[in-house]
């Protein structure tokens, strides 16, 4: 249900939620030299979250892991394939004003000379 999929998509970031707010106190404590460390806690942190949200989308589905993975891959591609559409729709649509913003000053040209 999506109730089930919001619950496990919010304690899958409680890791990462952590791991930040540790980074942030790390950042007001240690030197510019040991910025590795913040770097490791905040890694850790997108690390474990990754790993639960997919632990979780594996749960709720109840998929296999190889056919998680198949399905965390395809929706990353479809989601790519959408933006580029949009990003192709967007591109025509400025064409498309600048070539209607070319004919009217065109025309405003011929009325007045």
């Amino acid at each position: 249900t999506l109730k089930k999929i919001c619950i496990y998509s919010a304690y899958s970031l409680v890791p990462y939620i952590v791991c930040t707010f540790i980074a942030v106190i790390f950042s007001n404590v240690l030197v510019q030299d040991e910025s590795i460390w913040i770097t490791a806690i905040q890694y850790l942190g997108i690390g474990w979250s990754v790993i639960l949200m997919v632990q979780a989308m594996r749960a709720v589905h109840q998929y296999s892991f190889g056919k998680t993975l198949a399905s965390i891959i395809g929706t990353i591609f479809a989601m790519l394939l959408i933006l580029f559409l949009a990003i192709l729709l967007l591109s025509l649509f400025q064409q498309v004003y600048v070539f209607g913003y070319s004919v009217y000053t065109e025309i405003m040209y011929r009325i007045r000379g």
